[in-house]
């Protein structure tokens, strides 16, 4: 538990939250034994051997308890943020968080089987099966490129929201929203078939979309007018590596002019 001397500092940031330049200005300071709230518990705390550290602080059963993160320039602001909500729904759910993370440190020794990568080839596997050959390449190639080296060796069932956020936002970070998006999609499917296979109990990275900004709804495509732009259409999909169904699709769509939603 904190020692109740410690002494809290505004955040610099609005309704409560805190910015980056805050928590740079705070970090730059140093001040011993101090913290920086930014609500609902998570907080910075400057250790007395002047590292600072991501916490959450927490009631359970009537006890207050205290959730360590990681040390700053580890572990970010926004990827903080997921851990906290992670750890708001452990809590929902009765459980405690501290004792859920021995518990997956425990299961990470005990079977050595469940190391993120073995998983994900396993997945993979799975889904060549159903994806194109291309699509599968892609997919395959940006795991190895943005995920493997910071996920690949650790077990499924010791991960964290926090530990998948950060290589999320270094491809975001490249203005590859996109390829952040889908290598998240992916990284959840890890952790879906994960669970199924026993190897972790939960899906931390549920949480870490919370780290991406929504991307803008775009606007219609233009309506097709001519019978050559149609036929373009038509021969790029009789030549593309589909799926029989998602091919019997794209005909049914052109000959019968049904939506979209209800082919």
């Amino acid at each position: 538990m904190e020692n109740r001397s410690i002494q809290n500092v505004s955040s610099g940031g609005t309704g409560g939250r805190l910015t980056d330049k805050a928590v740079k200005a705070f970090v730059a300071k140093r001040t011993l034994g101090k913290k920086l709230a930014d609500g609902r518990g998570l907080h910075l705390f400057m250790t007395p051997a002047g590292s600072a550290t991501w916490r959450i602080k927490y009631r359970l059963g009537g006890h207050e308890k205290v959730y360590s993160i990681g040390q700053y320039g580890v572990v970010g602001l926004a990827a903080a943020r997921a851990e906290l909500l992670e750890v708001k729904r452990l809590l929902l759910r009765g459980k405690d968080p501290v004792a859920e993370r021995r518990l997956a440190r425990a299961v990470e020794a005990a079977d050595g089987d469940g190391a993120f990568k073995t998983v994900a080839d396993d997945w993979l596997a799975m889904r060549k099966k159903e994806w194109s050959a291309i699509h599968y390449d892609k997919s395959r190639r940006a795991l190895e490129r943005d995920i493997y080296p910071w996920l690949g060796t650790l077990s499924v069932a010791s991960i964290t929201p926090a530990i998948i956020a950060r290589p999320i936002q270094e491809v975001y970070k490249r203005d590859a929203l996109d390829t952040a998006t889908r290598l998240l999609q992916h990284v959840n499917g890890i952790f879906r078939y994960a669970q199924a296979k026993g190897f972790c109990r939960d899906n931390p990275a549920s949480p870490v979309r919370e780290v991406l900004p929504r991307k803008k709804e775009s606007g219609r495509m233009p309506a097709l007018l001519d019978w050559a732009s149609l036929g373009d259409v038509l021969r790029c999909g009789e030549v593309a590596r589909l799926s029989p169904s998602v091919r019997m699709a794209h005909r049914l769509c052109a000959f019968s002019a049904a939506r979209i939603g209800n082919v």
